[in-house]
């Protein structure tokens, strides 16, 4: 479960970058042609963009919860720095 949350998370980084790169260079509001005409909207990339973002943020929440509340390393740090 968690290796199959892991991948969704790396490939929604990878989505978000390049959505992110598009509206960047593309800007917020684009141009559409409607025949003889064109309108201006909301770029489909920002669009993509917010509701990738949410999908990975729950997949990041779910992976946190998937590890311990409180992890203790026994590796002698303490006891080096307590003398």
């Amino acid at each position: 479960l968690a290796d199959t949350l892991i991948d969704e998370a790396i490939f929604c980084g990878a989505t978000l970058e390049k959505l992110k790169q598009e509206v960047e260079e593309q800007g917020v509001v684009t141009e559409m042609s409607q025949g003889a005409y064109s309108i201006k909207r909301c770029n489909p990339a920002l669009n993509s963009y917010n509701v990738t973002i949410k999908n990975y943020q729950a997949l990041i929440k779910q992976i946190k919860e998937l590890l311990p509340s409180e992890i203790n390393i026994e590796d002698g740090f303490d006891d080096f720095i307590k003398g």
